[in-house]
């Protein structure tokens, strides 16, 4: 399978430098003077940098390979332009296709989610996996690997520790058989069943535990070996509160908030019209939602309800208890009838959120962060307030990613939770990246 996407890389990168040469020449044809030949070493580069994250890597998640892709073009694009310096012919040679190549290769992200996307499903390669764990954990550790590996599995056996651990089970069988052991652990079978656990690393290639009931959130958790006490301590560390991280989440804010603007300002107006013609009224909706240490603040949104949309709520709270109720739990509705046929477009495509930039950009919110709330939710949130209010709020988040509209108000807030402790720079590219893909699937927004 690496050799495979190794393969595919290759090729992508040279089809997006054709792509990236075809722009140069679109955009300055008369001042055009370079031939392509000259820039097909700069594929070769950013190829060896993608195969060597490949290649060294034994990590199977789909979104670590997302982010090391993501690091790997920053750092072919920096390495391009020190060759170019050092061997002084960066002026002979075109800024525009060098520039336009790197940012098209942003795009590699959703190639290769395409193409893992048909292997999984056409199951071209498969693994053989190993699930062992309580009998209770098995769907849950089937879920996992769905959910995660990068390809198609295939089931070996299910077998419990207890099993294992028994002479009835050869373990030399499996271990010549499966590519992967998955190990759903829980704390007191972990204590009870250590040495065999520890067993498993003699004869099995790859080991993924899955631990059940650690009552931590370890996203953004450091292991520190202590090879003395031949032991090793776990450092966890809410990066959100530290000052430097706080910079360099505004200053990625910031900086995309206004590329996006100046790139979307077209649609942007043209969407303001739209409303302005159709619905007669102003296109620009506020509504107050709790920001960053539980200060109010007006989020911005395209209008997508009628003018009478309060009175109509309150008269639909009023009549129908099942609409009362799920107004109640979710604070929005499935089929909202208050919603405009140009509003029920904008939600499907997220477009009403466009005017968040604007919020961004103040300062008000961030692009990854919590869902903003209302001032009646903060009692929903219980202890996890505490944790929403140290950070801003973000057009996009955890639960945008995980289901959007599908999941219940309480799992909203557990993944707002799970966010706020385990942020990081990576976090935040991975979900940006995934909502593009959240926003292609319509039918869970709402």
């Amino acid at each position: 399978m690496r050799v495979a996407l190794i393969i595919f890389i290759l090729i992508s990168l040279y089809i997006n430098l054709v792509i990236s040469y075809m722009f140069a020449i679109t955009l300055i044809e008369d001042k055009f003077n370079h031939p392509i030949s000259k820039y097909l070493w700069f594929p070769l580069v950013y190829y060896l940098s993608f195969s060597a994250i490949i290649l060294k890597s034994n990590r199977i998640d789909k979104n670590y390979l997302i982010i090391e892709m993501f690091k790997g073009n920053v750092i072919s694009f920096l390495l391009t332009t020190l060759v170019l310096f050092f061997t002084k012919d960066l002026e002979k040679y075109s800024r525009l296709i060098q520039l336009s190549f790197f940012m098209f290769n942003f795009l590699l992200v959703i190639y290769i989610e395409i193409f893992l996307y048909i292997l999984k499903k056409y199951e071209v390669f498969k693994v053989k996996l190993l699930i062992v764990g309580e009998r209770k954990d098995f769907e849950a550790l089937e879920d996992w690997a769905r959910k995660n590996l990068l390809i198609g599995f295939e089931i070996l056996d299910k077998i419990t520790i207890k099993d294992l651990n028994s002479l009835k089970i050869n373990k030399f069988n499996y271990a010549k058989k499966a590519d992967y052991i998955l190990v759903g652990i829980r704390g007191i079978e972990f204590i009870r069943y250590v040495e065999v656990l520890d067993s498993l690393q003699n004869i099995f290639k790859r080991i993924i535990y899955i631990p059940f009931d650690i009552p931590y959130f370890l996203g953004s958790a450091e292991i520190a070996y202590t090879f003395s006490y031949k032991s090793f301590a776990i450092i966890i560390e809410n990066r959100l509160l530290e000052d430097n991280n706080i910079r360099i989440k505004r200053a990625f804010d910031v900086l995309l908030a206004t590329i996006l603007l100046i790139v979307l300002i077209i649609p942007f107006i043209v969407l303001y019209l739209c409303i302005l013609i159709v619905d007669r009224q102003n296109p620009i909706f506020k509504h107050e939602r709790i920001g960053q240490n539980g200060k109010p603040f007006y989020m911005l949104k395209f209008r997508t309800m009628r003018k009478d949309a309060d009175i109509l709520l309150k008269k639909l709270l009023d009549e129908d208890p099942l609409i009362k109720k799920e107004w109640e739990e979710n604070h929005k509705l499935k089929n909202d009838p208050r919603i405009t046929k140009l509003g029920k477009f904008l939600r499907k495509t997220s477009l009403d959120e466009l005017p968040q930039l604007i919020n961004v950009l103040k300062g008000d919110m961030s692009f990854v962060g919590p869902r903003p709330i209302v001032k009646e939710e903060i009692e929903k949130y219980g202890e996890y307030f505490e944790l929403y209010k140290a950070v801003k709020p973000g057009i996009t988040g955890l639960w945008q990613v995980s289901g959007r509209s599908n999941l219940s108000y309480e799992e909203r807030v557990k993944l707002d939770a799970w966010y706020v402790k385990n942020w990081s720079i990576e976090l935040d590219i991975i979900i940006l990246f995934k909502t593009l893909f959240a926003i292609f699937r319509t039918y869970e927004a709402y």
